[in-house]
Parts: structure tokens; C-alpha cells; sequence
């Protein structure tokens, strides 16, 4: 016998959340001078009725995700919590100048 929680499925409909820019700017920690700098290099935005641009939160994070995986510097301190880097002793080994060999 089927429990009421296997028979029942349940489609939750996605409720689009439009955000203005300074609302964009707080819910990723960015400025709202860096979200209206996304736009013009080609995240797609809309307007209300009183004429202001909006972006849609599912637009918005997308956006701030392929920023982030392009961003050398996050993907450092990713790797760095995760236990993905070297340890300080191989930067040593391999900075260290080869011996010199005296020949005679």
C-alpha cells in the first residue's frame, strides 16, 4: 500500500519574482551599479508599468553563477575550503633554485 505522500504528487507552479535594481544588487551582495554594468553586457531585463527595468531572480542568480565560475579569485577560496590546493611547501619546493654543481 501506497503512503499519501507516493501517491499524491504535488507541481508547485513557479511564481516568477521581479526585481528592481537595488533589490537585484541586495540579493546577490553586489552594488547596484554592477547589476545595471550586467545589463548593458547583455542580461536580459524588462519594465513595469511605471517604466523601470526589472530582472527576474531565475535571470538574476544565472547571471551571478557564470559570473562566479568565471571569477579566478572565487575559484581560489573555493578551492581553498574544499582542500583542493597545494600544500605552501610545494609552492616552496618548486620556487627553490636547482643547486649549483661545481665542476673541477
Amino acid at each position: 500500500m501506497k503512503s499519501i505522500n507516493e501517491s499524491i504528487e504535488f507541481s508547485v507552479p513557479s511564481i516568477q519574482r521581479f526585481m528592481t535594481y537595488r533589490e537585484a544588487a541586495a540579493r546577490v551582495g553586489r552594488s547596484h551599479r554592477t547589476i545595471k554594468r550586467w545589463r548593458r553586457e547583455g542580461m536580459p531585463m524588462s519594465y513595469d508599468t511605471l517604466g523601470r527595468r526589472l530582472v527576474e531572480e531565475s535571470t538574476l542568480l544565472r547571471e551571478y553563477r557564470k559570473r562566479l565560475a568565471r571569477d579566478p579569485v572565487h575559484q581560489q577560496r573555493i578551492r581553498t575550503i574544499i582542500g583542493d590546493t597545494p600544500q605552501d611547501q610545494l609552492f616552496d619546493t618548486l620556487s627553490m633554485s636547482p643547486p649549483t654543481v661545481m665542476v673541477e
